[in-house]
């Protein structure tokens, strides 16, 4: 009776699954169709193994590697996206529901500047966008492996006329290439923030320096406002004030791929 019990529940629980992409499937279109991103669903690799019924193009199959999150894309500004969707019959959500794979695509992706959540049902009742960076690290937000509804609150989404709104409330940036991505990025910490130039640059420039030292130099300086000019990838940062003579120098730093 328990390993039937247990298959019910299992069946349900593939049902419920499915049911949810399906509706953020339907969701997905609806941005599309208003211009605003193009999401689609990522299929899952698998190998053929035989023919079952070649004249319906039926075949016995599996799957040759763990599922990624199940949709990506991109947003009317150029932002990829990547997240999963994750539903639960309870009133929590825990942590063990991203898979060791997932969380590593998560991983690679984010660092390349994507945006990565989670978009999750409870009950089909309340749906959330929980940043991957907030999901992935709620024992040390929340103290435990899970989130419950009032840690979940701050990132609800709506749902109306049979639409889960899960990109409302997302903050597009301006299509301009006349900007600077400044990114801090350590074992703790991966900031990202894009700066408008003053002067645009007459190639894309990449330049590494120490989040430590520039933080140091720009202390120093007691003025309102402060301007850093950039001139080549192993060339010294110059830092000066506007409204004085006092100049600093920060010298780049390698960067580590990863």
């Amino acid at each position: 009776m328990d390993t039937y019990n247990r298959s019910i529940r299992g069946l349900k629980s593939r049902s419920n699954g499915e049911y949810f992409e399906r509706m953020i499937i339907a969701a997905s279109r609806f941005y599309e169709d208003r211009g605003i991103a193009v999401i689609d669903k990522t299929p899952e690799a698998f190998k053929v193994i035989k023919p079952y019924n070649r004249d319906r193009g039926q075949f016995i199959c599996c799957f040759t590697q763990q599922a990624q999150p199940d949709f990506k894309g991109a947003l009317m500004d150029s932002t990829m996206v990547l997240f999963d969707a994750k539903h639960t019959d309870k009133g929590q959500i825990s942590r063990n529901v991203v898979t060791e794979e997932q969380e590593e695509c998560f991983e690679r992706y984010m660092k390349m500047g994507a945006m990565c959540f989670l978009v999750i049902s409870l009950e089909f009742e309340e749906f959330y966008r929980v940043p991957w960076i907030v999901f992935r690290d709620m024992k040390k937000i929340y103290g435990h492996k899970y989130m419950n509804r009032e840690e979940l609150a701050p990132y609800r989404v709506k749902y109306n006329n049979g639409v889960v709104k899960y990109l409302d409330g997302i903050t597009l940036r301006e299509r301009n290439e006349d900007q600077l991505n400044i990114r801090i990025a350590d074992r703790l910490t991966d900031y990202q923030e894009e700066v408008k130039l003053q002067d645009p640059l007459p190639e894309p420039l990449k330049i590494g320096f120490d989040s430590k030292l520039v933080l140091e130099t720009l202390k120093a300086f007691t003025c309102e406002n402060i301007a850093m000019n950039f001139s080549g990838p192993k060339m010294p940062a110059v830092v000066e004030a506007e409204d004085s003579d006092m100049k600093a120098i920060v010298l780049p730093v390698m960067i580590r791929e990863e």
